[in-house]
């Protein structure tokens, strides 16, 4: 009973799988009954011989236990989106040596994290790269997740730091994709086609680049999003790619369906496919009132303001494409700004460069 105790003070108790052999879970002290997980290996009788006993009952315990690593316990994308306030109290404790999940729960918190983080300040993009560093990775697939996530890292650190990116800004990011190209884990090419279309559109905006050069850019950016996206919708043909179809929840699809056709839209806009753009922008809106909703049940005063407040942003961006914006419309989303920015300025900062380029897009 001793080292039961030991284990349960250390790990979570779905972490401990416990294998019986030879015994009934009715065999057990009752108090362990429900406290973690047990699993009764067949008996002898159950094989087809002594000689193959205990190489079947082996199989059979690594069999299961594979299995159970899939982790059903590994949070999802919208898990990890909607309550980030916890795992960025779990990448901390990482840092610090404090923390502790399955190698798949933990792939998975370090390649989800850069989505929730663009809603909070600085120190949690800082914090992210401090995990990335320390990730003990031992599969060439985490590896490639690894890399994909700190390029990801990489090109935020850029978007953050200066509004006019510069030529050189993203070579270093393209080196570190080059090998992931044609990688065929549908997570890692989701991941690098959304990243590498974030370089090649804000690429776009560096100095040294004729009008054609620009619109040859945003193209390439448009086709790597269009990508990403038949990974998410499960339009791509996967067996023709050598792939397997990606598995998402509903609600973690409908993140980066959002994430996706957001970036969509804004390429439209800027090659001047005006009827595409307002087409994909309905879909957009559709979708992100839907994530709206789920976010004013599941997430943080602070995501719930942010995110507010960037919807308010992309319906004059709409309302002005369409041709169909007031001065109503801005009056209000102005008293809405207002009133986040006095009751929660650190809000208000997070949003504050793209406040300021609708302003200026909209002469408001």
């Amino acid at each position: 009973m001793l080292e039961w105790g030991f284990l349960l003070a250390r790990l979570p108790a779905y972490r401990i799988s416990v294998y019986l052999v030879g015994l009934k879970r009715s065999d057990l002290p009752s108090d362990l009954h429900g406290a973690v997980r047990i699993f009764e290996i067949p008996s002898y009788d159950d094989f087809k011989g002594p000689g193959k006993l205990a190489t079947e009952q082996s199989k059979s315990i690594v069999n299961h236990y594979t299995k159970q690593e899939e982790d059903p316990f590994a949070p999802s994308f919208a898990q990890i989106f909607y309550g980030w306030p916890q795992w960025r109290k779990f990448l901390l404790e990482r840092v610090q040596g404090e923390a502790y999940l399955s190698p798949k729960a933990t792939i998975r918190v370090l390649t989800s994290a850069f989505f929730p983080i663009s809603y909070y300040p600085e120190n949690d993009l800082e914090l992210y790269d401090q995990a990335l560093n320390a990730a003990d990775v031992d599969s060439q697939r985490d590896v490639a997740r690894i890399t994909v996530a700190k390029g990801i890292v990489e090109y935020l650190k850029h978007a953050r730091r200066r509004r006019i990116f510069l030529r050189g800004d993203f070579d270093n990011i393209k080196k570190k994709f080059a090998w992931l190209a044609q990688y065929k884990d549908p997570y890692v090419s989701l991941l690098t086609r959304y990243t590498m279309g974030l370089c090649l559109y804000s690429e776009s905006f560096t100095e040294g680049h004729d009008d054609e050069g620009r619109r040859r850019l945003r193209r390439h950016a448009l086709d790597d999003f269009e990508y990403a996206r038949s990974i998410v919708e499960c339009t791509l043909k996967f067996s023709d790619v050598g792939m397997k179809r990606i598995r998402f929840s509903n609600e973690s699809s409908d993140l980066w369906r959002m994430i996706i056709c957001g970036n969509i839209v804004r390429t439209l806009i800027d090659i001047k496919a005006h009827d595409a753009a307002i087409e994909e922008y309905k879909k957009y809106m559709k979708i992100r009132m839907g994530i709206q909703m789920v976010i004013a049940k599941k997430a943080e005063q602070d995501m719930q303001d942010v995110f507010r407040i960037e919807t308010r942003l992309h319906l004059l961006r709409l309302g002005n494409l369409m041709g169909e914006l007031s001065s109503e419309d801005l009056v209000q989303a102005g008293d809405e700004m207002r009133a986040v920015s006095c009751r929660r300025p650190h809000v208000f900062r997070v949003l504050e460069k793209e406040i300021k380029e609708i302003s200026i897009h909209l002469n408001a």
